[in-house]
């Protein structure tokens, strides 16, 4: 007996409140439903389930059964889930740092996109124009314009941008 599958069977019944509605869901028999139930029930070495032709109510076993077992497939499908759509929940401290003006006209959009749509991630976000020591501050992602001074660090070019003097006489 797959046990996983005999508790999402079980957790499916009682939501259902029938064997056939499972068994349609599944495109098996009411038979097949009712032996993984029934087989559950015997490795527990309890009854989970009174059944009869019109109606199947929990016993006060199988209710406490069903609250754990409930949450635990739960929180088996929202794991699987996740990875199936190639989500991952991203979570912890992410430091970034940049220059003032970048900063405040480009990062903080993309930040505030980031951080709606990834709840349980905290940016830290340091914006100074002078020089910071990267390392030392624990610095995730710099958003840095120039050569880059230590070469231990590990840059990619993500654009160009253009000065431009410009002066007025009177």
């Amino acid at each position: 007996m797959d046990k996983l599958q005999a508790m999402q069977t079980f957790v499916r019944v009682v939501e259902a409140g029938s064997f056939s509605a499972v068994a349609h869901e599944a495109n098996v028999t009411q038979g097949a439903v009712s032996k993984q139930v029934a087989a559950l029930e015997a490795d527990l070495g309890a009854k989970l389930l009174t059944r009869t032709t019109r109606s199947l109510a929990l016993t006060d076993e199988g209710e406490r059964y069903f609250e754990q077992v409930r949450r635990l497939v739960a929180e088996i499908a929202e794991a699987e889930g996740a990875l199936r759509s190639g989500e991952q929940q991203h979570s912890g401290w992410l430091r970034v740092a940049a220059s003032v003006g970048f900063g405040r006209r480009k990062l903080m959009p993309v930040v505030q996109a980031f951080l709606a749509k990834h709840r349980n991630v905290k940016i830290d976000l340091r914006l100074h124009d002078g020089f910071i020591d990267l390392v030392g501050l624990g610095i995730d992602v710099a958003v840095h314009i120039g050569e880059l001074s230590d070469s231990s660090l590990v840059a990619r070019r993500v654009g160009t941008t253009h000065r431009m003097l410009v002066a007025h006489r009177k």
